[in-house]
């Protein structure tokens, strides 16, 4: 684990969010997304959940052009681990993940619903 995914971890278990019962659940998909926080987009780029560049985030991130497992694209770029969270609950705003507010009384339900899509593997959740 990295010394900036612990200081995301330490920051985050202090943070203020809309739904602090996600808090394990979300830092589980960072861990599996980032390798605890040592994938190249991690260490470069501050983006620990592997998030693609979308223009309804770019308050929180900038574009970068990143070679990912599935091939070369555009990343999500962030300046602070700040910007990470909030540009992370951004990118779950969006329309392909509607119906997360109504599941996130419950951390099993919310990814259920939220990981085949992040993924788009029907196993991810597993």
């Amino acid at each position: 684990m990295t010394p900036e995914f612990r200081l995301l971890v330490e920051l985050y278990k202090s943070m203020k969010i809309e739904f602090s019962n996600l808090k394990p659940i979300t830092i589980a998909v960072w861990i599996l997304e980032s390798g605890r926080g040592e994938s190249g987009l991690a260490v470069n780029h501050l983006n620990f959940a592997g998030m693609k560049y979308r223009t309804e985030i770019n308050a929180f991130a900038k574009r970068v052009n990143y070679e990912g497992h599935d091939g070369n694209g555009y990343y999500c770029e962030f300046a602070s681990l700040v910007d990470f969270v909030a540009g992370y609950w951004a990118f779950l705003d969006r329309s392909p993940y509607e119906g997360w507010r109504q599941r996130a009384h419950d951390e099993i339900e919310f990814i259920r619903h939220v990981g085949p899509i992040w993924a788009e593997d029907p196993n991810y959740v597993e």
